[in-house]
């Protein structure tokens, strides 16, 4: 099924095409494009059957370079990004997916070995449980920023990789829906991400993490354990300090015991005695806004996923009140 694609013109460029260097010799988005499609070929001897019409469909957006752009006009504090993401809809429904699809998690998590908890908790915070997973076009977002030039090497490297994946996995181009930044699916996958760690969990010959929850979770839960994740342990707990606690161990990359904390007279959130434990935390301080929270080696993993202290410290509430009613802590 894959033939060689022939060179219709000798002047097609086949050395990489940054768009840095794109730019500065006045090269077109649609030449760049042309060039890089023709290094895909060359690259993943994908059939000229399938990128020739890609050279009219995908599009220079305008949209993305402005969020690429676009500077913060603030900094969100962790209680109010904490309050937006952990609504009580949001729980509720992650409490009823999380049975809905019970048997699902469980077939995947007795193969990875990641607690169900996490990857609805990831689902939800990523993409709503699926339900907004981006309005921008992939190969147009990539293509952009490839050409564009800020981050060339980065993001050409992306959308050759896109078209590779829509290819192996039989997914229309034009359907490849996701961030302005190139994020795929239900759950926000690179394409360098999808091509090292999505799986094809159900056997159907393809990998679809827009519409298939097999391939979503299992894929979700072989990239963190993939990473280092820890299933016997929890991702951390939110923490009291006493009033002469030295500030200096906070967000401090060394870690220490439980128990060790425990002897600081670090205390639940409720106020409670740490239980003795030789499991090794450190204490973060997401906003620097006074929550303070104990985590283990499973949250550094969240980190690998987002390296956001906002994001990791919030998948790990989540996950904790989505399974609340089932399991008191």
């Amino acid at each position: 099924m894959r033939t060689h694609f022939f060179l219709l013109l000798t002047s097609l460029i086949v050395t990489p095409v940054s768009s840095a260097l794109a730019q500065s010799q006045e090269i077109s988005f649609d030449k760049w494009l042309k060039g890089n499609l023709n290094q895909i070929h060359e690259e993943y001897k994908i059939p000229q059957s399938f990128l020739t019409p890609l050279e009219t469909q995908i599009k220079f957006r305008e949209d993305v370079i402005k969020l690429d752009r676009k500077q913060p006009e603030g900094h969100i504090t962790f209680q109010q990004y904490r309050k937006n993401i952990l609504t009580s809809s949001r729980i509720q429904k992650g409490r009823d997916l999380y049975h809905a699809h019970y048997t699902l998690l469980n077939k995947v998590a007795e193969k990875y070995h990641v607690q169900p908890k996490y990857l609805v908790a990831l689902w939800g915070i990523e993409t709503n449980y699926g339900g907004y997973i981006g309005q921008h076009n992939i190969l147009d977002a990539l293509s952009t920023l490839g050409y564009e030039g800020r981050r060339a090497t980065f993001f050409t490297k992306q959308f050759k990789t896109a078209v590779k994946i829509a290819y192996d996995n039989q997914l229309d181009p034009t359907k490849l829906i996701g961030s302005w930044a190139g994020a795929m699916g239900q759950s926000q996958f690179m394409p360098s991400t999808f091509e090292k760690y999505a799986l094809d969990f159900n056997d159907n010959g393809k990998i679809d993490l827009w519409n298939d929850l097999e391939d979503v979770f299992a894929s979700s839960a072989h990239y963190l354990s993939s990473v280092g994740w820890t299933p016997s342990e929890k991702w951390g707990r939110e923490v009291t300090l006493p009033k002469n606690f030295s500030m200096d161990l906070i967000d401090q990359k060394k870690r220490y015991s439980v128990s060790y904390w425990r002897k600081l007279g670090v205390k639940t959130e409720h106020g409670k005695a740490l239980p003795k434990s030789s499991i090794k935390g450190r204490i973060v301080n997401p906003g620097g806004d006074g929550e303070y929270f104990l985590v283990y080696d499973n949250y550094e993993t969240l980190l690998d996923w987002n390296k956001s202290l906002y994001f990791a410290t919030t998948v790990g509430l989540l996950s904790d009140q989505i399974i609340q009613p089932i399991q008191k802590k």
